[in-house]
């Protein structure tokens, strides 16, 4: 139950989003033309221009044509009592509007930017009806009631039809419906044959079932019959989208009956069929042939269609095909052009559909995706072609809203985009230009979890310097270096940043100090500042300098690791040079670094703690070997080691948490106390330890002991030997 649940769940999801990209795409339009300001003056005028009104509702078609996905644009005008659509024809009260329903919702005030499924007439020809969903924007309203002007773009419902009907495709169950339904309970979309469509009860029950979860499955009762329900709810639209299935089919066990009865009928028609085949086999076999024959030649991947005869199917299959050669076609002579800067005249027709004029100006959009090892470790080659065909038409998509374009795919993570514009207005658009690039990064990013990083050049006239143009775009495009990735780069960023500036001799003189030293944040601080530096220069300087600068310090630590010390490991040059030269931006690069610079203030740290260690063990050893010489003290033992007294003091005060002298005199103390006993003359034991100071010496073990020395002796010698004469007596 929950895998046919969640296979479902998908596909609802898919169409989410797909209309979500829609409702999005639709708004977006719907602005561009409200803040437009000939929309403005064609929403609150007090005049009738007939040649501007007429140009007006020329540029609307023209908005229609390019957004497939609309059916007609209107323009209302409260104040002429008028309307201008994207049909060509100007309406007012003089001339009843086609569509009276927009007239009732625009009086009522209806919500802005929130598709509304309606039914309207084509106003090409009214005796035809169409199903659309409109949005309505607005900004002042009336006194009087309604709106003083407004912009209506009703958008084609077919595409939302299609995908329900396809969702019914998908289901293993004949008897499955996909309804569309917004939070009133009314019918968006439909699959064809659903029997609950016009049940508005239904529909109810289905909803208060659903309550506030976004996503799901449930069972529910619905004329007696238990359904099982699969729902999806998208946000920007608030619609539902949802999967009905008589839970009958989907809990049924028949399976096995349903085989034998299929078995026992293959039986009896066996004959049949066989004879009905071999008697038609001579009459569709040229059709076959030729079917095959288009299949081996164009690679078609043929679908069954049992309702179609060999006919209807060669009939497909070749419309595909053509249609598929034509996208082919068109792709290589974008690449052509790409390559030479040359585009031929007879393309450049609606044959091919291409958007751009090779004689008016262009510019290109250069588009890398970032990270391409990474991409290509994510996602297979098969995944990797969608991907790049994904971003092409993202990318082609937003610029559409406001340029003529085309875009192609040229290398494994590179796109060319080819756009046309007026040298007249560009100053104006570019601004819009960046803004609808930064769009197209932002959705990428949100919806195919990937970043790309934009290049766009200036204005050429002259195609023939395209390919040179490219090239250097492609230059341009390792600013990414600098810039990090998802930049949207110009021509002019090169004019900002210094030829040559390499790294002082003495700014790595002091951060070798300080990696030497062990001083590990202040070579960071070092490394920062050299590191914004190479912020300003061209990328061949940068990559230089900061290869050498990690050169320098891997050598470093191969100097420490080769020492030895640490778990073993080694670093190895040609690999750290792969990864470097794979890193894409400066900022990586630092991380990679401070990361090594870690990893030698560690090293050097513990070769000083190693160091350490051992010079402290040397003066214990020669404490023991020399502790009954007079003259033993911390300027006799460094001096025999080589070493500063401060120095040696420090060290051994650290290790051991006592001064070299106080080592001594303990040790001496506890030799002295193990001979406590044997000892008849104490001034001769004392001497004999080396200690010359005796007053001295008893003031210091007095302390120590808590005791004085001849109290020590009688405590622990005497008075035992004392208690075992009288015990023996």
């Amino acid at each position: 139950m929950e895998s046919v649940a969640v296979t479902h769940l998908n596909y609802l999801q898919q169409i989410s989003y797909s209309v979500d990209y829609m409702n999005e795409n639709a708004i977006n339009l719907l602005f561009h033309i409200f803040l437009d300001p000939k929309t403005i003056a064609l929403m609150y005028q007090d005049n009738n221009d007939f040649d501007e009104l007429q140009r007006e509702s020329i540029r609307l078609k023209q908005l229609v044509e390019v957004n497939p996905f609309v059916h007609s644009i209107y323009v209302y005008n409260k104040k002429r009592e008028r309307y201008l659509g994207s049909w060509g024809e100007m309406l007012t009260l003089d001339k009843p509007f086609f569509d009276t329903a927009i007239t009732e919702m625009l009086n009522r005030q209806a919500p802005t930017l929130l598709p509304v499924a309606r039914e309207i007439v084509n106003p090409y020809n009214r005796s035809v009806k169409e199903q659309v969903f409109t949005y309505i924007f607005y900004e002042f309203r009336s006194s009087d009631g309604g709106v003083d002007g407004a912009v209506i773009l009703n958008v084609k419902s077919e595409y939302l039809s299609n995908m329900t009907d396809r969702l019914k495709q998908r289901s293993s169950q004949n008897q499955s419906e996909a309804i569309v339904l917004n939070t009133e309970g009314e019918l968006i979309a439909s699959s064809s044959g659903n029997e609950h469509k016009g049940d508005e009860k239904a529909r109810r029950s289905i909803l208060d079932a659903i309550g506030e979860a976004d996503m799901g499955h449930l069972k529910l009762d619905l004329d007696g019959e238990d359904y099982l329900i699969i729902f999806s709810r998208s946000q920007p639209t608030n619609w539902y989208y949802v999967m009905l299935q008589p839970y009958s089919q989907v809990l049924s066990n028949l399976h096995q009956i349903k085989t034998i009865t299929i078995q026992v009928a293959a039986l009896v028609l066996i004959m049949g069929i066989a004879v009905a085949v071999f008697m038609s086999f001579r009459i569709h076999s040229p059709f076959k042939q030729l079917r095959n024959k288009i299949i081996n030649v164009q690679g078609y991947q043929a679908v069954e269609h049992t309702s179609q005869d060999e006919i209807a199917l060669l009939d497909g299959m070749i419309s595909e095909s053509y249609r598929n050669r034509r996208m082919t076609k068109k792709k290589e002579m974008l690449r052509h052009f790409v390559r030479t800067g040359v585009l031929s005249r007879h393309v450049e027709n609606d044959d091919l559909l291409i958007q751009i004029d090779s004689t008016q100006p262009i510019l290109i959009v250069l588009c890398r995706i970032d990270d391409f090892h990474q991409f290509s470790q994510r996602f297979s080659a098969k995944e990797r072609e969608l991907m790049r065909f994904a971003l092409a038409n993202v990318v082609q998509g937003h610029l559409a809203k406001h340029f003529s374009c085309e875009s192609v795919e040229v290398s494994e993570e590179q796109i060319i985009s080819i756009v046309q514009v007026s040298q007249d207005t560009w100053e104006s658009d570019e601004r819009e230009m960046t803004g609808l690039l930064a769009e197209a990064q932002a959705w990428c990013q949100t919806h195919l979890n990937f970043s790309f990083t934009c290049v766009v050049s200036d204005v050429v006239t002259d195609t023939g310097e395209v390919p040179a143009l490219i090239n250097h775009l492609q230059q341009l495009s390792q600013y990414r270096f600098v810039y990090g990735r998802g930049s949207l780069l110009t021509e002019k960023i090169a004019e900002n940043h210094r030829s040559v500036d390499k790294i002082l001799a003495n700014e790595e003189t002091e951060l070798m100090d300080a990696l030497t030293n062990g001083q590990l944040e202040e070579a960071k601080r070092i490394l920062d500042e050299i590191l914004k530096r190479q912020k300003q220069l061209k990328y061949e300087s940068a990559i230089a300098n900061v290869l050498q600068l990690a050169y320098s310090v891997y050598n470093r630590l191969s100097d420490l690791e080769d020492y030895g010390g640490g778990d073993g490991s080694h670093v190895d040059w040609s690999i750290s040079l792969k990864e470097l030269l794979n890193i894409e931006t400066l900022d990586e690069i630092q991380v990679r670094l401070e990361e090594v610079f870690s990893r030698i203030t560690w090293l050097v740290w513990e070769r000083k703690e190693r160091r350490s260690s051992a010079l402290a063990d040397s003066v214990i050893s020669y404490i023991y070997q020399n502790y009954k010489d007079p003259s033993l003290c911390l300027e006799s033992i460094a001096d025999y080691l080589k070493y500063s007294k401060v120095y040696l003091s420090k060290i051994f005060r650290d290790i051991h948490g006592v001064s070299v002298s106080e080592f001594i005199t303990d040790y001496r103390i506890a030799r002295i106390m193990e001979r406590i006993g044997d000892a008849s003359n104490m001034d001769a034991l004392l001497e004999e330890q080396g200690i010359t100071n005796k007053k001295y010496f008893y003031t210091i073990f007095k302390r120590k002991m808590g005791v004085s020395l001849r109290e020590y002796r009688n405590k622990l010698v005497v008075q035992p030997l004392l208690e075992d004469n009288n015990s023996t007596k």
